[in-house]
């Protein structure tokens, strides 16, 4: 246990510089497969840990007292200006605390002039303060106590101010660095096999585009985490846009049902499924089918091009007595029905529940409670809630999900 004055030692701002070239060279040193296997959103949440500081907090309410109070000496000056020895009372109180203690001995860009005398004792986790004196009157010296907390918490007020906004910076500059350096690996790689020289290549390692006629899919490289054990290597995967073409047509579908409900009111889930089928198909010049085979079971809507699956929906009725159990079962299934390769699927929820409401709220918690999800999409309302999970198995494999309700029948 150190002895110390709290907020008057070595800069903050120093060591959380430190902090930022630890994260560049972290950057920097990751594995080149590994770091182009992996999402961006990924890089940046374990590189911002590595330059974060853990701000400690206390718990004052958890404070206590040494079992009994001892006795000191201490030079003091008397009335006659002389220099003479006295006998203290001391009463030792402790606070627990949660986070890093380095920040307790640091100096943070604002700071007390006066330094507050208390002593950090790290293998406990506790914070602690003496009060000595020669008359104790036990309500002043809880004051007293009180006082020197309040102070204390300001001080970490002033620490936790810099290292939010060290964090802050690291989160927007993140991005940008991560960005820069895979635009670096991949062109070094584009160079290196355009040289002339022979390399050995996968022969499905080239990007091609999905040739649907109707509308036009393009295919992106993404990464696989694969690559972890093996080099990177692009695959295909189907362009953002292409996926909304068809996320479009099932939310105009949706539109249709909830305005006539007796289009609806006594089809069953195959027969509202085979009705967004054709609208599908409509678009998508026949690629679209149901019930059909992939991976783990039978998938309700499935759009494919040759070998390649551009669109996996599940389609589920929620009725009065079902419960989140039913949505959770459901993502498992979907999330079953998903390869290696699939990236992008929907959830569609036919509910016929007069409270709709509620009914999205158990489906949100459900994604959110669920042990492979990572992070809320981009998209959040009452239409469409989009979720980020991983693939059954491979943390690193992130998959997209839409949720969209659909009040088919009208309200029961």
């Amino acid at each position: 246990m150190a002895s110390n004055h709290l907020f008057n030692g070595r800069e903050l701002a120093a060591d959380l510089g430190t902090n930022l070239k630890q994260v560049m060279d972290a950057l920097n040193a990751w594995n080149d497969d590994d770091f182009l296997a992996r999402t961006d959103a990924d890089l940046i949440t374990e590189l911002v840990a590595v330059g974060a500081v853990e701000c400690p907090a206390l718990h004052p309410d958890e404070w206590y007292m040494d079992e009994r109070p001892t006795e000191a000496e201490r030079s003091v000056v008397n009335m006659f200006g002389e220099r003479v020895r006295e006998r203290v009372v001391q009463y030792t109180v402790r606070i627990p605390f949660s986070g890093h203690p380095a920040p307790f001995t640091m100096k943070a860009s604002q700071y007390f002039i006066a330094p507050i005398e208390a002593k950090v004792d790290e293998k406990a986790s506790e914070l602690v303060i003496v009060w000595e004196g020669t008359r104790p009157d036990p309500e002043a010296v809880r004051q007293w106590f009180r006082t020197r907390i309040d102070r204390i918490e300001k001080g970490l007020g002033f620490a936790r101010t810099d290292i939010n906004t060290h964090i802050s910076n690291l989160l927007n500059q993140m991005p940008q660095w991560v960005a820069q350096r895979r635009a670096r690996l991949l062109a070094a790689r584009q160079v290196h096999a355009s040289i002339g020289i022979p390399i050995r290549r996968r022969a499905d390692a080239n990007v091609y585009a999905l040739p649907v006629q109707r509308r036009r899919l393009v295919t992106r490289t993404t990464q696989s985490s694969r690559a972890q054990a093996n080099p990177f290597e692009p695959e295909p995967a189907l362009e953002k846009a292409s996926y909304e073409d068809a996320l479009a047509v099932l939310r105009n579908a949706r539109n249709a049902f909830e305005r006539s409900p007796s289009l609806t009111e006594k089809l069953g889930e195959e027969l509202i499924r085979d009705l967004l089928l054709i609208l599908l198909n409509a678009q998508f010049e026949g690629r679209a089918g149901g019930e059909l085979f992939n991976c783990g079971g039978k998938t309700d809507i499935l759009i494919r091009e040759k070998d390649a699956n551009v669109f996996i929906g599940e389609c589920k009725i929620f009725g009065p007595k079902d419960g989140a159990t039913k949505i959770t079962d459901t993502i498992d299934q979907l999330l079953g029905y998903l390869t290696w390769r699939d990236t992008k699927a929907a959830l569609l929820l036919f509910i016929r529940d007069r409270d709709v409401t509620s009914v999205i709220g158990k489906a949100v918690a459900a994604f959110e409670a669920h042990p492979n999800f990572k992070r809320r999409g981009s998209t959040a309302s009452d239409e469409r809630y989009d979720f980020v999970v991983h693939a059954n198995g491979d943390p690193a494999r992130e998959m997209h999900i839409a949720f969209l309700p659909f009040l088919v029948g009208g309200a029961r």
